[in-house]
């Protein structure tokens, strides 16, 4: 079977003849070739779409919120793409919506909210000028990923983490956030989803403590990471995190030095230290999960 990005190069421009191909991927070849809204009208049950390294592309092709059954866009390595077209993407059965490495991305749909079905939001290295949406996000996230985007994660903290009531998965990377000092924001009194399953804190420069009545209610909380912290000198309470089952800690060396592990309660505990070499290693009760 040819890979899906054979395929795309087959079925572009004429793509009424493949109704039922699930994916296609767009390489810069096939953007320079002009891949416009028609190709995409009659591929009803395209679920996904790709596009990585395509250096002119600036808007993705119109005629998108034509395809009930597209369920995942990934842009990836496109630095020309600035926003998308606010009426160009489907708002009911979207559910992967991922813009990574597209330096000059700076503008999320402001009608995201009204993306019902949307689970995965993920903003990764885009632009630092990538601002928040004004309805905020969909409710039904499941998983939020943001990096560079001080933005996103100021607004996204006045709005209120809490609204996110289906959160499971939340990993923040705070370059450009040199005002954080605590997490979650103990000025804001704020409270996390209490889903969550798993937390990345990283690369916030002068973060100094979790504030644990953010932490009060994860009572399904398994994973916790702090990487790149280098302020950071203390844990959330052990009350408030006793289903935590692993920790990693990467980069923080005056939380290495004094932090307190509950040790009978955590499958895995890693500490890295300088340049991410691990020093410590606490319990693994007989199998290291790698993570």
């Amino acid at each position: 079977m040819e890979s899906s990005t054979n395929w795309a190069k087959v079925i572009l421009p004429a793509m009424d003849n493949f109704l039922a191909i699930p994916i296609v991927k767009l390489t810069p070849y096939l953007i320079n070739h002009k891949t416009q809204a028609q190709d995409f009208h009659e591929t009803v049950y395209l679920k996904s779409i790709r596009i990585s390294n395509a250096e002119n592309i600036k808007s993705l092709p119109r005629g998108l919120d034509k395809l009930s059954h597209l369920q995942e866009i990934e842009v990836n390595g496109c630095p020309s793409l600035v926003s998308f077209e606010e009426s160009g993407l489907p708002t009911t059965n979207l559910k992967v919506l991922s813009i990574q490495y597209c330096e000059n991305f700076r503008a999320l749909p402001k009608c995201i909210n009204n993306f019902t079905s949307l689970a995965e939001l993920k903003v990764v290295y885009c632009s630092d000028d990538v601002s928040f949406p004004e309805e905020g996000f969909p409710t039904n996230l499941t998983l939020l990923e943001i990096s560079n985007a001080p933005k996103i994660y100021t607004s996204l903290v006045e709005w209120g983490f809490n609204r996110l009531t289906s959160l499971q998965q939340l990993d923040i990377s705070g370059e450009g956030c040199s005002n954080v000092v605590s997490f979650p924001e103990e000025w804001i009194g704020m409270t996390l989803p209490p889903p969550l399953t798993s937390i990345r804190i990283r690369n916030f420069n002068n973060l100094e403590f979790m504030c644990s009545k953010g932490f009060q209610h994860l009572t399904s909380l398994q994973e916790l990471a702090f990487i790149n912290c280098p302020k950071l000198t203390s844990l959330p309470e052990k009350d408030m995190l006793l289903s935590l089952e692993r920790l990693c800690i990467w980069g923080c060396p005056l939380l290495e030095e004094g932090v307190l592990v509950k040790e009978a309660h955590l499958r895995v505990a890693k500490f890295h230290g300088a340049g991410g070499h691990l020093t410590r290693t606490i319990p693994t009760y007989g199998h290291d999960t790698g993570w």
